[in-house]
């Protein structure tokens, strides 16, 4: 027999004399039934209101406890539960349990200890603000009130609230808003977008204040409707942002566990309602304040319980929900202390005992992942909220925070694992696992720690070697139009023609204007006392014949022709006789067919390992086929910019580029290097030029650690300007 209660290095101050008498359980410690267990076996539960604690224990721990209350001997104890019970119990289970006692604060005796004894105890719970900030900074109370008598008074209100006709209402407003959310979905999703904003930002956090408090007042309402304690209300801080809270710890009195689960429903509920409610009453309000307002509550209150309050991850009502179904007390220590069992016992092959009794294998399983899944969720969480303060806010406090992350989610649990294995050293056997693991273990350190030729991948785009962009330099409409897509031409082919009105107007008037000059130096010549006047009527010639000439290179523009010989690859499906095009519209776009290049893009953290000469291979992004090629240059100067004509408007999708509004140009966000290949082209391919997609490279040998090493320590050196 052993009660449920924390493992104490003490030594023993209880004789196992049989006249010794034993502590005497303190006169305000309750014990009281709990929930039945699955198989079968009665559960009772502890509740201290001097630390407002619960602690489950056993039948057989219960039965030595409340007898305790009576100043009893050590055989006095044994002959009464021998006579009264059916327990038989050794008299060294009794004394372990009564030091347990001690030592937990259950008997008068915790109450008067020595000086020493309480200095060293407060020492040990104390902490410091740093330990309280960094396990408590994402979620943590402030009391402020003591609600019960408001909760009495307006009981009877709220059960009103609950009655089979209000949730038949209920309903009905829920049916009403589904409706008119499938009907205008489209609107109510880009409603988001104009909340993005300080206001929109504002409005959704009183939201959450106001939806907080009525979701505490739901569980407030519902535990005091199953007639226990509301001891304390106030604010809770997630996040520093404050939100209401209830303390309805005294669930743990109960001994249905369908109650339990209906005290934790209770937030997500009202949350339900009100969101229903608000849905419905945005589907029939007009745009304004009132549609406003039922938006951010139906929205923040569907996004709040789904997200936040079911999620199991977090000790919100989810985590509470679940440990109630599954029928497991302190879920999230319960799975940890399982999986780390689990886990020794797979790759150790550590044979103790698990540390939970009576459980199904199923059940052992769904806390294996739960543990797993909870201990992701949260590093991901917290180490989100760091990246968000480190770039929103303030970048000191966001680098400390990622640190203590690091450090409270991966060092500290593994250096806590490696000194308790260190304890546990004699249990562990040489075993077919053990050396399994060893050997699985090796191998990884050799693969992250030696240098080994890798593999990479970059985007990249096959192109053709020689390719032409078909654009107009001058805007107009077209007249004719010569060739299809997919045709073949040749250099000088006409394609197009387009005629520019306005251009015919400029070259008509200069015309007129030429012809007129020169009639005018004609006729100044013809009177020597005009001689003087004709060297500034030439020029005014010169300079509108010039003109004239540009103008009519123009035109000649405007007949668009082939300058290679090659596939019209691409065409402008709206193009057609009789429409209007504008200056420097790209019409489409000739590639040459005989011979073609891939051009890929390396960033710049590994550049440093692609080798000139080695062998590639092309993936497109349509799946259409791979080809072979090997590396002929590597460019030493990092590209800034591509010409979208240079690899076309689908290609530059793929590439990490943005568009610059000021030119026809694709900037990279990134520093990245061009690395320019030769395919080897196979008989049957099928890819199609100006396919898009990534290139498989060998690397230099090169180590894992030290790649990680070098990207973490640019990483530092790029963030550390603040």
């Amino acid at each position: 027999m052993r009660a449920n209660l924390p493992e104490y290095e003490s030594h023993r101050m209880i004789s196992l004399e049989k006249d010794n008498p034993l502590p005497v359980l303190r006169s305000d410690i309750k014990i009281f039934s709990g929930p039945i267990e699955d198989d079968g076996s009665p559960v009772y539960i502890i509740h201290d209101p001097v630390s407002e604690t619960y602690s489950k224990i056993g039948w057989e721990e219960a039965m030595v406890l409340k007898r305790l209350r009576n100043g009893l001997t050590l055989s006095k104890l044994i002959q009464e539960l021998n006579e009264t019970t059916t327990l038989r119990v050794r008299p060294e289970d009794v004394v372990r349990l009564c030091e347990d006692a001690k030592q937990q604060g259950l008997t008068k005796e915790s109450l008067v200890k020595p000086p020493g004894q309480l200095m060293e105890m407060a020492q040990k719970k104390k902490k410091s603000p740093l330990t309280w900030l960094v396990q408590h900074y994402l979620y943590f109370r402030i009391p402020l009130f003591h609600p019960d008598p408001f909760l009495e008074r307006m009981l009877p209100k709220a059960r009103m609230l609950a009655s089979p006709a209000a949730k038949t209402i209920y309903g009905l407003f829920a049916l009403m808003g589904l409706y008119f959310l499938t009907q205008r979905f489209e609107s109510y999703v880009s409603t988001f977008s104009n909340f993005f904003n300080l206001k929109g930002l504002i409005a959704f956090s009183a939201v959450i204040v106001v939806l907080k408090a009525a979701h505490e007042l739901g569980h407030a309402f519902v535990a005091k409707h199953y007639g226990l304690r509301v001891p304390t209300m106030g604010i809770a801080l997630m996040v520093f942002f404050p939100v209401a809270y209830s303390d309805v710890t005294d669930a743990w009195r109960m001994q249905s566990r369908y109650q339990r689960v209906q005290i934790a429903l209770a937030g997500i509920k009202v949350e339900l309602v009100i969101g229903a409610l608000a849905l419905a009453c945005w589907g029939v309000t007009q745009p304004g304040i009132v549609n406003s307002i039922c938006f951010i509550l139906s929205s923040t209150s569907l996004v709040s319980s789904v997200l936040v309050n079911l999620n199991p991850a977090m000790r919100y009502d989810g985590y509470y929900i679940l440990s109630d179904l599954w029928r497991i007390d302190n879920l999230s220590e319960q799975a940890g202390l399982f999986t780390k069992w689990y886990l020794k016992r797979i790759l150790l092959g550590m044979n103790t005992p698990s540390p939970i009794k009576k459980i199904s294998a199923r059940r052992q399983w769904q806390m294996v992942v739960y543990s797993f899944f909870a201990w992701h969720y949260r590093f991901f969480l917290y180490l989100g909220i760091a990246v968000l303060v480190y770039y929103k806010f303030t970048k000191p406090i966001g680098i400390t925070l990622f640190i203590l992350e690091i450090a409270t989610f991966i060092v500290h649990p593994i250096f806590i694992e490696m000194n308790t294995l260190r304890k546990e050293k004699h249990l562990i056997k040489l075993n077919k696992r053990l050396f399994m693991t060893s050997i699985v273990l090796l191998l990884l350190f050799g693969w992250t720690m030696f240098s080994f030729p890798r593999v990479t991948s970059a985007p990249a785009v096959y192109l053709p070697e020689h390719s032409q962009m078909v654009y107009t330099h001058e805007g107009g409409q077209v007249t004719d139009i010569y060739k299809k897509r997919g045709e073949l031409v040749l250099p000088g082919d006409t394609l197009m023609r387009i005629e520019s009105q306005t251009l015919n107007n400029d070259i008509d008037f200069l015309r007129i204007s030429v012809k007129h000059l020169r009639h005018t130096i004609n006729n100044l010549k013809g009177n020597p006392e005009n001689l003087g006047l004709v060297p500034e009527i030439e020029k005014q010639l010169a300079s509108s014949e010039e003109e004239l000439a540009g103008l009519m290179e123009k035109k000649e523009q405007l007949v668009i022709k082939a300058k290679i010989t090659g596939v019209l690859a691409e065409l402008d499906d709206l193009l057609q006789p009789g429409c209007y095009v504008k200056r420097n519209q790209v019409l489409g776009r000739i590639v040459g067919y005989k011979k073609a290049r891939i051009d890929a893009f390396v960033s710049e953290k590994e550049i440093r390992y692609i080798l000139q000469g080695g062998e590639v291979v092309f993936c497109p992004k349509d799946h259409s086929g791979r080809i072979s090629g090997k590396i002929e240059r590597i460019n030493p100067i990092r590209e800034q910019y591509v010409e979208i004509q240079d690899i076309g408007t689908v290609a530059a999708k793929a590439l990490p580029l943005v568009k610059d509004d000021l030119s026809d140009r694709m900037t990279f966000v990134e520093s990245y290097y061009k690395v320019q290949i030769t395919p080897i082209l196979p008989q049957d391919n099928k890819v199609r030029l100006g396919t898009s997609g990534h290139v498989w490279l060998h690397t230099a040998k090169q180590s894992l650690a030290l790649k990680l090493f070098q990207n973490v320590y640019a990483l530092f050196i790029r963030e550390s300007g603040f």
